[in-house]
């Protein structure tokens, strides 16, 4: 299995083409793109894909973040700048380690890529297991999306090449997919709100968006996700007399 790169609100079709030929100069072609700026499919990314058309050509395109990372069970996102988030920050080289473990369990994992102007934004990252701190030069932290890409694709190639298995003991354990954590999630936001919870209102949002951080690093299974519905459940439930 390989990993699933997600281009998130790609400003410029060239970047996109750019991206894709980087990709398939390391053996990724799994390519998700959400809400591109042009529109999809765009003339310039497949000038600059140079051969790697065929990435292009099996892209999928979604609306959001949140539709783009549904079925996957773990999230890593890219970041060139330090974020003030309650989530973790590895190395690159440490994502693509924790990445082929995940992948050797079965699990489907994804990489956000974020726009050329700004990266990704803290909801974006939301979605987000880990997030990948790409350490620059203090003089010059901007990244170019499609040689953000190419770090991330060249890490995973030369990972690859090691015949030594980072996972030296059979692992059954499986970790519950995006749509899951989110289903969980709207049914939790859901029971809050009836209570009151996320009040004062201008704490709403924020609020939301602790939630989504905490559930989204944690490493839940699907037994962890159903005993957690029935929970929420119980709680809900009047207390019968």
């Amino acid at each position: 299995m390989k990993p699933i790169f997600i281009l998130v609100r790609p400003q410029m079709g060239e970047n996109i083409g750019s991206a894709a030929r980087a990709m398939l100069n390391f053996g990724i072609d799994n390519l998700r793109i959400v809400n591109p700026r042009d529109g999809w499919p765009n003339p310039k990314a497949k000038a600059l894909a140079s051969g790697a058309g065929s990435v292009l050509d099996g892209a999928v395109v979604f609306d959001s973040v949140q539709e783009a990372c549904q079925d996957m069970h773990y999230v890593f996102a890219s970041s060139a700048r330090e974020r003030k988030l309650d989530k973790e920050e590895i190395s690159l080289g440490e994502s693509i380690s924790e990445c082929k473990n995940l992948l050797d369990k079965g699990s489907k994992v994804g990489f956000l890529f974020g726009p050329e102007q700004s990266g990704l934004s803290n909801e974006d990252i939301a979605f987000a297991d880990k997030i990948v701190f790409l350490n620059t030069s203090n003089i010059f932290t901007s990244i170019n999306l499609s040689q953000c890409v190419m770090l991330f694709a060249y890490e995973w190639f030369q990972g690859t090449k090691s015949k030594q298995s980072l996972s030296r003991t059979k692992n059954t354990f499986s970790l519950a997919s995006k749509e899951e954590i989110d289903q969980l999630m709207k049914r939790l936001i859901l029971n809050l709100d009836t209570k009151g919870y996320f009040w004062p209102q201008d704490k709403e949002k924020s609020l939301k968006l602790y939630l989504h951080n905490l559930f989204s690093k944690l490493p839940l299974n699907s037994s962890d996700i159903r005993f957690l519905h029935g929970l929420i459940r119980a709680l809900s439930e009047e207390r019968k007399k």
